[in-house]
């Protein structure tokens, strides 16, 4: 299936749990983002373009992710390992049931951050000093604004 997406076009982070799924990027620039099981915050972002480094990718099956275009025209082609199965609810994060941060409410993205916090001072991998809205936000995936990061961050201090 070729898809073609702009930057800014919503894609629920969603999973498959019954195909992997390959993406080739064809035509721009996009970044494929992969979201864990427990906190569904985003452990690795992937860029992928035609004459870069990565030009495909692999997503296992079960595997959270979404994906954000980079640039304006760009086109992949996703394969599947098996015919198509339209994605059910429970393969798509609720973020309205607080399992993601798209739409969450202030006081969600403060308690989000502060669970973060905590888990970046038990890893020991790191000063706290360091965490600094820009670093949430690329740790997060864009998925907050910087906005409501420095508001929450803020409020923490």
């Amino acid at each position: 299936m070729l898809n073609a997406i702009e930057p800014g076009s919503p894609m629920p982070i969603h999973r498959h749990r019954h195909s992997s799924e390959t993406v080739v990027c064809l035509r721009g620039r996009l970044v494929e983002e992969f979201y864990d099981d427990l906190e569904w915050m985003c452990t690795d972002a992937i860029e992928l373009s035609p004459n870069g480094p990565v030009v495909a990718i692999n997503i296992p099956i079960g595997q959270w992710h979404t994906v954000r275009a980079l640039e304006s025209g760009t086109v992949i082609l996703e394969c599947k390992d098996g015919p198509y199965e339209p994605l059910g609810e429970e393969d798509i994060l609720d973020y309205k049931a607080g399992n993601t941060s798209v739409g969450m409410k202030e006081e969600d993205v403060a308690s989000r951050l502060r669970r973060f916090i905590e888990n970046e001072g038990r890893s020991c991998s790191m000063d706290l000093a360091g965490i600094t809205p820009e670093y949430v936000y690329r740790m997060w995936g864009g998925t907050v604004s910087l906005e409501e990061i420095e508001k929450a961050l803020e409020d923490l201090k």
